[in-house]
């Protein structure tokens, strides 16, 4: 019998450690004066995948690229276009620029009926909230 209730307590403290570490990053603020866009060319799971986006370090046109964008990003509201090319908030906080014709409206094809928030995350990284 000891070694049975040493074993369930044990199989709740595994339990209640993946749930508390499951809980611990939220969205604190909402980031007012931004909205979240998709990428324009997303993978519908038919054929080859789309070419990665890339972002660039400014929006002049000879500007580095720096990385890649996720399928879902976070712009101004509104956009802010210059020289193509519109704002876009990293993860970090660090402004990136992408191409105008590189976004479309968010959306997503299998829920109609889903929303996206950009929120600033407990952990100090910016992210997104969204309902279905």
């Amino acid at each position: 019998m000891t070694k049975t209730l040493v074993a369930a307590f044990a199989m709740l403290g595994i339990v209640s450690s993946f749930s508390a570490e499951a809980e611990g990053i939220h969205a604190v603020k909402t980031l007012s004066g931004y909205q979240c866009m998709s990428l324009a060319k997303l993978w519908d799971g038919v054929g080859a995948q789309p070419a990665p986006v890339h972002v660039y370090g400014s929006s002049q046109p000879n500007a580095s690229e720096i990385g890649f964008a996720a399928s879902s990003v976070i712009v101004p509201n509104p956009l802010k276009v210059v020289n193509g090319r519109i704002p876009m908030l990293w993860p970090n906080g660090k402004t990136v620029w992408i191409n105008e014709g590189d976004v479309a409206p968010w959306h997503v094809v299998s829920d109609p009926h889903a929303s996206c928030t950009p929120v600033l995350l407990s952990n100090g990284r910016y992210g997104f909230d969204g309902k279905s």
